[in-house]
């Protein structure tokens, strides 16, 4: 039984000697929002149906809660071919 709690805590010791922290300090091919400072406003397209109105609003306060990013305001009549989806029950 010792044998097996010491090989349990050296197998411990090494996976948490050998963890490394999340880095999210990346980008996707060195894309990204030009811009001159924050929060930086995207406007949102709103071609949806009145059963998904609940959704963008959340959606848009949720991204809004970033320092960097603001979609605040009335979504702008969106330009995107209008597609058939049902809305989950809320």
């Amino acid at each position: 039984m010792r044998r097996f709690v010491a090989a349990l805590g050296v197998a411990i010791l090494t996976f948490a000697a050998s963890a490394t922290p999340a880095d999210a300090n990346h980008s996707w091919n060195g894309y990204h929002w030009e811009r001159a400072a924050n929060p930086f406003t995207v406007p949102l397209g709103d071609n949806l149906s009145a059963d998904w109105a609940g959704y963008l609003a959340t959606a848009s306060a949720d991204w809004s809660a970033s320092s960097v990013l603001d979609t605040t305001g009335s979504p702008r009549s969106g330009s995107a071919a209008v597609t058939s989806c049902r809305a989950p029950p809320r």
